[in-house]
């Protein structure tokens, strides 16, 4: 016999229940959890790994919404600005998600660890020519092919992070949560806005390269 679990209490639910027999919750009939990997590289990769704020965003709402455990997704994502405590969040984040899985014996390839050294070589490449930048100096042909490097290195590592992470996720959806769900997550604006952004951030830095009079007035 299939289940699913209760939002409100985590009880196996019977597929066909309505109501949840044990705190009276109803039940959910669609749960929009499912992220599909071609979706996370196409918007990690538009977004120049902007998409990781959005990622660590919403798969922390859906886990907090599935387990009902006190969370809070926005200030979750956002800590991946914070230095040393970004990498606490993130192996955080990926060891819950690692203890779904074993809570259903499920095999998974999540690994903190990995995540952890992922995002610490992106937030290092990412500072590349801050200092140039804060203090409005100017940028050699060097530096600015160097900052390209970094962000096609940090962009490529992110999507390999993220989309292995959500193959391994849609996975435990798939698992935990039946016919009843999951669904695809809707294309949010916030999720629509990093990819502008990243685009942005792709001209700026590939245009900044290329071209001497752009870094000139940049």
């Amino acid at each position: 016999m299939q289940y699913s679990l209760c939002l409100n209490c985590g009880h196996n639910l019977q597929v066909a229940a309505n109501y949840c027999d044990k705190c009276g919750a109803a039940a959910a009939k669609s749960l929009r959890y499912l992220m599909s990997a071609p979706r996370v590289a196409l918007m990690t990769l538009l977004s120049a790994g902007l998409y990781t704020f959005w990622w660590f965003y919403i798969t922390w709402k859906h886990y907090r919404d599935h387990t009902g455990e006190k969370a809070y997704p926005v200030w979750h994502a956002l800590t991946l600005l914070v230095p040393i405590y970004n990498l606490y969040r993130v192996h955080a984040h990926v060891r819950s998600y690692v203890e779904l899985f074993d809570m259903r014996n499920l095999s998974n390839s999540l690994s903190p660890f990995k995540a952890i050294v992922v995002v610490s070589i992106w937030f290092f490449l990412d500072k590349i020519g801050l200092r140039e930048t804060i203090f409005d100096m100017p940028i050699s042909e060097t530096l600015a092919m160097t900052m390209l490097g970094g962000l096609v290195i940090s962009t490529a590592l992110l999507t390999w992070l993220l989309v292995s992470a959500q193959t391994n996720i849609n996975r435990y959806w798939q698992s935990a949560l039946f016919e009843k769900s999951p669904s695809s997550a809707r294309i949010g604006i916030g999720e629509a806005l990093f990819a502008l952004a990243g685009i942005w951030f792709w001209y700026d830095t590939i245009k900044m390269a290329i071209s001497e009079s752009y870094r000139a007035s940049w």
